[in-house]
Order: C-alpha cells, then structure tokens, then sequence
C-alpha cells in the first residue's frame, strides 16, 4: 500500500508540474551532448583483449608465444596464398607455378614502405628471426628432384616436414602428384606505434602487388593475401550496412508507435488530433535515454565495444513497452476533476508494472561484477540504459503525453443506467477480449491446444536445442558477401584448418635429457599429443626428430645424447632449428632450457573444433607439469572467448532473475503471481536461448550480447498482465476470475501485446543486412518476440485463471476463498 501510494504521489506532482519535469529532461538530454562532445567515449573494435578472464590460458600462451621469440609486442601475421591460374592442368608443386610463387613472395619482402632519412625501411626491418620462416620449402622444392611426398619429403637422409605449404593435394600414396593452392607465411612481432603504421602500410602495398600481379594474364598463378589489414576494412565496410539498417529499424519503430497510438484511440473511441507529434516525442524518448547512458559511462571513464550495437534494441523495446502501457492506462482512466488527479491515477496504475520490468537494471549493472571486463561492461551499459529509460518515463513522455493527448479531449466511459430495455452497445475489442477470457477459463479445447503449443512449440524444441547449444565464430559472417577477403578466410578455415592444422606447444623445462626417466616421462608426453583425435602420422616437428637422425641415434629408447648439439645447430641444414630451441654450453656439456615441438592435426572445421582441440592438449599438459608446457595458436585468444561465453550467457540472466525478485516480490505482494513472473521470464529466456540453437545459431561475442539484451526485456512479457491480475483481487466488483481476467485483458492485453511487435521493430530490417552475424541478432530478435508473445496473451492469462483465487488473493501466501471463487465456472469446459 505504501509503495502504491508513492507511485500515486508522483504521478500527482508530474501532473502538478509537467513543465518542470519536461524541462528537466531536456536540459539533462543537452548535458548529455555537451559531454559527449567533450569527452568522446573510447571505442574498442578488436576482441584482443578484455573478452576473457584476466587468468584465461591464452593470456599466458599469448605472452610465452612473444617471449619464446624474444620480442616483447604484439604478434603480426599475414599470408598469401596461390593457385595456378589453369586449374585443370596447372599444380603448385611445379617449378613454373612454384618459382613464380616464390619470386613474388621475394619480391614483396623488399618492398621499400617509406623512407627513414637516407635508410629504407622494409619488411626486414621488423621480421627480425622470423624472416627465414618460409625458407625451408624454398631448399625442399629446389632439392626434391624425385618428387614431393606429404607430410614429409626425405632429401637424401634428410626430411623435410612441407605440410603446411600445400594444399588441396592429389596424392598417390605419399607422393604428391599436384597441389592446386600453396601457402606462404609472414610473422613478426609489433612493439611501437611506427611500427603498427608501417605494417599496415606494407599489407596495403601488398595488395597492390597482389592486384597487379592477379591483373597480368602472363602469369601462371593467381595470389590471394590475408591479412588483417584488409580484414578490418571490410569489417568496416558491412558495418557500414549494418547500421543503415538500425537507422531503417530506429524510423520503422517510430511508424509502429504511431499506428499503435491511432489503434489505441480508435479501440477507445478516442479522438487526439495531435497522436502524430505524441508518436515523435515518443520516438525520441529511447534516443534521449541511449545518449544520456553513453555520456554518463564517459564521464566515468567507461569504454564501448562492437556488443554494444545490442543496447539501442534494449532502450527501444523497453521505452516503447512503458510508452504504451502509460498511455492506454492514460486514455482508458474515466476522466477526473483535473489533470493532476488523473496524472496520479495513471502512476499507480501502470509504473509498478513498468518499474518490475526496468528492474532488470539491477541485476544488468551488478553485472559489472562479471570477471570479464567488456562483457561487464556491456552489462553495465544496458543497465545504466533501462535505467535512463525509467527516468525519461516518468519526466519526459508524461508531461509530452499530458500536451498531445489532454485529459479534456476524454470522454468518461457512460455510467447511467440505460432508460430503455434496449442493451448498451459495447465496444467490440470489449467483447472479444470477454469471450477470449472466458474460452481461457472454460474451454476444454482452449487449454489442450495452449498446453499442445507449450510442449510441441516451446518444451521439445527447448529440449532439443539445448544439446544443439555451441559456441563459435566464422569470420565470414563479420564480411559483406562479396568481400574479396572471403576467399582468403575460405582458405585459411575450410582449406588449411582442415587439411593441415598446427598447434606449437612451448616446453618451459625440458627433460633432463640424460635421466632416462624424465625422458621417458617427455616421451610419453609427446606420444600423448601425437595421439589426440585428427593427430597426423609422421608429421610432428622439434629437433630431436632431426638430431637423432643427424646423429643416427633413432631407436635409443631411455635418454638422449646431447654430446653432438654443438655440430648439430650450426649445420647448414639444421640450424633453422635455432628459432625452434634454446640453449647453452657448459663446458662440453649442452643445457636445453626451452624447446619448441609442433604438431599437426587435420579435420578442423571451425573455431570451435580449435577450441576443443585446444581444451584436450592444455587436459594433456596438465599431467606433465614438471615441463610445464604451453600450447599456443594464433586464435587461442578467441578460443578462450568461445569457452567462456556460456557463462556469461547463465550469469548475467540469473543475476537478473535475482535482482527483480525482490522488487516484483514487493510490488505485487503475492508469492503465487511473483513466482509466475519469475517463472515466465526464466522460460522465455530459455526458450529464446535454446529455440535459436535450432536454427544454426552459434554463441560468440554477438550473439552473446544479444542474449544478454533478451535477459534485460523477458520480465516485460509476463509482469504487467500479473501485476494487474493481482490487483483485480482487492476490487469488491469483481465477482470471480474470470471477470478479474477480463479486467486485467482491458488493462494491459492490446498494450502489451503492441509493445511486443512494436519493441522488436529496431532489428527487424537487421533480417534484410548482408552481414550474416548481424542477421542472426534479426533471428534472435523474432524468436524472442514469438515466444514472448505467447507467453504473455496465452501462457500466462491461462495459468492465472487456473490459480485457485486463494492462491491469487490480496494476501502474500493464501487466504481462504473470496466470494463462493466460482470454482465450477473453471470446470465447464465448452
């Protein structure tokens, strides 16, 4: 009671004084541009850090990669690949193809990118130990007279590991007979701004090459680069489409608030000259609420991140929510003595409903808490957002709808009693919404087709999704479809992966290689690797392999002779190794203190069999820890992105679902209805989670963040029918459930159902983008508000009316049965 009567309270002063409140808004909404201009918020593109737990694995991986190296930046890549030009007789592994290949690649290297005084600096400059990286292939294919064989080709009593050169092999045994694509590698290290700019200059040199050199009909091979250069511009270039199509979604909703007013008035027999300008306000309101968030998280300090594309979804699909509800409790109130009172009644009819939605907020901006930083603060973002939202919901649109829609222009609902026997004619939609209410109570058929629909529509596909349920990325879905750069990530995910994956695991402490023992337990270690699933025979690399085969020591199964390191790592043929391993003399006597052992794999698909397989060698190191080995790939920051979305995806939901317990347990003051809420709100974000597995939907930064926006609007659905419904327990005129579900279906049923479809306007034109991650958010988004939909005009409504009323009552657990509860009535069935 005393909650109702601050929200009554409120609405009488907003009432009182709407100027002041409008006013107050809008100077807060200028604030917030002022501070924006002044203080710009950072904005955070790439998924290299901040995604993870600050003790994810990759962390160490990435950082043991650079070390082993001996440089201290970040790590650079680039790759060109090369098909010969005539597919059908043309083979990379032949001298004209290859050799053009080669050349090119050389060619490239000693690119002049800009002039340092009377220097020229070049890619040398920066690939340091690196630089040799391809120069293996080059002495294999130049040495191979008799043929290549794959994985490894044996040059007299030497071999030559060549499996991540050539691809899309034919083979005869081991041989290779041809190869329609080959590969060649760059990779260095950035420690400096300068030098962040001069390989970004250098990849766009690059392509230049590579377009002068595909134009050239003289050649035998077509090259295709991949780098992240050209990467990002592309990203740039979808985004590009992707907002044009938020911008679409921000009007579209604006049309769908407009004709949801005219929709109002006319069900209502109301007539409001001035709905056009109402609907633009309204529009405006998710707008003023998103900037005045953005500048209060800049003014903090706060950063922004590509999830962040899921915030404008949020805002509108909850301004909308409260815009709607507010003003049919505006236009269906009996109009009052004066505005002020009418104001009031309004308050403490619809913000409860509307304040146990917006209670998501707490549980959005505790989760702040999350361990992952841009995931918290995304979290933090959209709770700060429905937060704003409320606030312009009580001082914006009020007063804005007070000024289009006044309280003068209402006519009271007839309360004469008629004068002839004749009976009242009344509203249509009145007497639809009665026959609906009593089909939901009474009907037999109505309660097996709503109890079919939950298990055939919602329970099974639930229950079949969530076996479906993985996390990935396909950086394809982050390009326009003719993005050139497709055809190089084609290659790298579907060609390389697939055919010839390799994962380097960094040995921190090598065996002592004299006690049989730690040996053994080395070997054992590496028998282990060899023997994950996809595992490819013969194809494992460190220098043991050669350095028994240098020494002809092959067969010595209990400990390792280093006496021969010496000659070993300074002959011409194996000194490539000195990139591979660490060392020191003393004496005659040789120390290993790092190593480096490179295996091999085949099948991959995705980035989520690399974070499988990546899962299984950190299983397997985890039992060696004398050596303390670290498995490294160039993705394993993102495989750790993979792995750690799920909880993201549970916490921050059930940190929701604890926060608006508490403030949907207080507003309604019913354990039964509150428990019914929470439960709703439980299901149809499961559902939405699971049902979207269905259709091919995978877990990644996005997609994640979407979920999280799903969490932040699932109460909307089911809390202001329950809220109402439980109210209709304290009215004397109400004579049993049925009549309470009527009255609830005329409170809340046309605006809820409204906001539903009008909320989800925002991404609906996403359904149309050729950017395919964004459009899988549109499929989110649609499933989100079927399922919704359902829940709130059929589940819900029907599992209220099967509540016995003491269940229901104005008391907090149960009360004995008002009235005679008309218990019979919920037994006819039709």
């Amino acid at each position: 009671m005393l909650l109702s009567k601050m929200f009554r309270q409120l609405g009488a002063t907003v009432g009182t004084r709407p100027l002041t409140f409008f006013i107050a808004s809008v100077v807060l909404f200028i604030i917030s541009v002022l501070i924006l201009l002044a203080l710009p918020p950072e904005m955070r593109l790439s998924f290299d850090r901040g995604y993870t737990t600050s003790d994810a694995p990759s962390i160490r991986e990435l950082r043991t990669q650079i070390e082993f190296f001996g440089s201290k930046g970040k790590p650079w890549y680039m790759a060109l690949f090369a098909e010969p030009r005539d597919m059908e007789k043309g083979s990379m592994i032949e001298s004209k193809e290859f050799d053009e290949f080669k050349d090119f690649y050389k060619s490239v290297k000693k690119i002049v990118i800009r002039r340092d005084g009377d220097r020229n600096v070049t890619y040398f400059d920066y690939c340091g130990t690196t630089c040799n990286v391809n120069d293996q292939i080059f002495k294999t294919h130049a040495m191979a007279w008799f043929g290549l064989q794959w994985p490894e080709t044996s040059i007299f009593i030497y071999k030559s590991n060549i499996g991540k050169f050539f691809f899309q092999r034919e083979m005869k045994g081991e041989d290779i007979v041809s190869a329609k694509l080959a590969a060649l590698y760059f990779i260095t290290f950035i420690n400096s701004t300068d030098a962040i700019d001069d390989l970004r200059e250098y990849e766009s040199i690059v392509a230049d090459y590579v377009a002068k050199h595909n134009a050239d009909e003289s050649k035998v091979t077509t090259i295709t680069q991949h780098s992240a250069r050209g990467m990002q511009m592309e990203v740039a270039r979808g985004m590009k489409f992707v907002f044009g199509k938020l911008i679409a979604g921000i009007f579209l909703a604006g049309l769908i608030i407009l004709l949801c007013f005219l929709v109002l008035n006319r069900i209502q027999e109301r007539c409001n000259g001035r709905v056009v300008l109402l609907s633009l306000g309204a529009t405006f309101l998710p707008v003023m609420a998103l900037t005045t968030a953005a500048a209060l998280c800049s003014l903090v300090g706060a950063h922004f991140n590509t999830m962040c594309v899921a915030a404008p979804a949020l805002v509108f699909a909850l301004g909308i929510d409260g815009m709607l509800i507010l003003y049919h409790s505006w236009i269906t109130q009996h109009k009052t003595h004066n505005v002020q009172e009418h104001m009031a009644q309004v308050f403490q009819s619809a913000f409860p409903s509307i304040t146990i939605v917006s209670s998501a907020a707490i549980g959005l901006i505790a989760g702040r808490l999350i361990p992952i930083e841009e995931f918290a603060m995304l979290s933090f973002f959209l709770g700060v957002t429905t937060v704003l939202v409320y606030v312009y919901l009580v001082c914006y649109f009020p007063a804005l709808m007070l000024w289009c829609a006044n309280v003068h222009t209402h006519s009271p609902l007839s309360q004469e009693l008629p004068t002839s026997p004749k009976v009242i004619k009344r509203p249509w939609f009145d007497g639809f919404l009665e026959q609906y209410a009593r089909g939901l109570s009474s009907s037999l058929w109505m309660k097996i087709f709503a109890v079919s629909l939950f298990c055939l529509c919602l329970a099974l596909p639930t229950y079949l999704g969530s076996s479906k349920v993985n996390a990935n990325l396909d950086y394809r879905q982050l390009l326009p479809p003719d993005s050139p750069n497709n055809k190089g990530v084609h290659f790298m995910s579907d060609v390389v992966w697939y055919e010839f994956f390799n994962i380097m695991y960094f040995i921190e402490k090598p065996p002592n290689f004299d006690d049989p023992r730690s040996y053994q337990r080395f070997k054992s270690m590496i028998s282990d690797f060899e023997s994950l699933p996809g595992s490819i025979k013969k194809s494992g690399m460190m220098w043991i392999n050669d350095y028994e085969r240098h020494t002809d020591m092959i067969g010595n199964e209990t400990a390792l002779n280093t006496s021969h390191f010496k000659d070993f790592i300074t002959h011409d043929i194996y000194k490539a190794w000195n990139s591979g391993v660490k060392y020191r003399f003393e004496g005659n006597t040789t120390v290993i203190t790092e190593m480096m052992y490179i295996g091999a794999y085949e099948g991959l698909k995705t980035l989520w069999d690399k974070a499988r397989l990546l899962s299984q060698c950190r299983q397997v190191v985890s039992k060696y820890p004398e050596f303390d080995v670290v498995p490294f790939d160039t993705e394993v920051g993102m495989v750790d992105v993979l792995l750690q979305i799920p909880y993201v995806t549970y916490f921050v939901p059930f940190l929701v679902l604890a926060g608006s317990t508490v403030v949907t347990m207080l507003l309604i003051k019913n354990l039964a209805v509150s428990i019914l809420v929470l439960i709703s709100y439980a299901l149809i974000y499961t559902e939405s989670y699971c049902i979207s597995s269905l259709f091919g939907l995978a877990l990644n930064p996005f997609s994640a963040s979407f979920l999280i926006f799903v969490a932040g609007v699932s109460l909307k659905y089911s809390a202001h029918m329950c809220y109402q419904y439980q109210q209709g327990s304290q009215s004397e005129t109400l004579a049993d459930d049925v009549q309470r579900l009527v009255w609830t279906f005329r409170q809340t049923f046309l605006s809820v159902l409204m906001s539903s479809i009008a909320g989800s306007m925002v991404f609906l034109p996403m359904l149309l983008t050729n950017v395919l991650v964004f459009r899988w958010l549109a499929v989110i988004n649609v499933i989100t508000l079927l399922i919704g939909a359902v829940h709130a005009v059929l589940l819900t409504p029907l599992i209220l009316v099967w509540l016995p009323s003491s269940a229901t009552s104005s008391a907090f657990f149960c009360k004995s049965n008002r009235k005679s509860d008309n218990v019979d009535m919920k037994n006819i069935s039709s």
